[in-house]
């Protein structure tokens, strides 16, 4: 959920041509709202992705169970 949020405000910004923060510096943008959001970006991916590895490895460890 944190993840789609953040790629929707991100996606408004973009659409309306930076409507909320388009108003500050270039510098101000990059430091404080397209760096943060690349690290939340990256580091939410990373937990879902670890997170449906480990949901299909116990999903399969399961399934060979039951035919054996």
């Amino acid at each position: 959920m944190t993840l789609a949020k953040t790629i929707l405000y991100t996606s408004q910004e973009y659409f309306c041509n930076g409507c909320s923060v388009g108003h500050n510096d270039l510098l101000i943008v990059v430091l404080f709202w397209i760096m943060p959001n690349i690290v939340w970006i990256a580091f939410s991916s990373l937990i879902i992705r670890r997170l449906g590895t480990d949901i299909l490895s116990s999903i399969r460890k399961a399934s060979r169970g039951k035919t054996e």
